[in-house]
């Protein structure tokens, strides 16, 4: 099976369209991502997941990262992901330097355990630093 056969194999690979890219910080994006109404059963997520982002590479071949999904599945309309510049980190710069309004970024499914148990109960946060899940 060839690489492309693979992929349009794999019904958890998506390709959405960008429709925002807000600048942070000087070192951080959030890439706001639509979800096409076919596609919304497969996009539904927990907070604490992550999305998998396909990140091409300057020989044709691709790289793969995973970024926390910065949205709440319960207020917002869209995915977004908040992606800080890592020095030297390929995936990261070419997020923030080439990622605009009207790209297309191909993504996996929602992942990640990193959820509540429950929804229905008080919950105490700490966190702190750049890469923790958005609490």
């Amino acid at each position: 099976m060839t690489a492309l056969a693979s992929v349009a194999a794999n019904t958890h690979v998506q390709t959405l369209e960008v429709l925002e890219v807000i600048a942070e910080t000087a070192d951080a994006v959030s890439v706001v991502l639509a979800v096409p109404d076919s596609l919304v059963h497969k996009f539904r997520y927990l907070p604490g997941q992550f999305l998998t982002v396909r990140v091409p590479g300057p020989d044709g071949s691709s790289t793969a990262r995973c970024y926390s999904l910065s949205s709440s599945p319960h207020l917002d309309d869209h995915l977004v992901i908040t992606v800080k510049r890592v020095p030297g980190g390929y995936a990261s710069n070419w997020i923030c330097d080439r990622v605009r309004a009207g790209d297309h970024l191909t993504v996996l499914s929602p992942s990640g355990k990193f959820v509540p148990r429950s929804l229905h109960q008080d919950l105490v946060l700490v966190g702190a630093g750049s890469g923790a899940p958005p609490l």
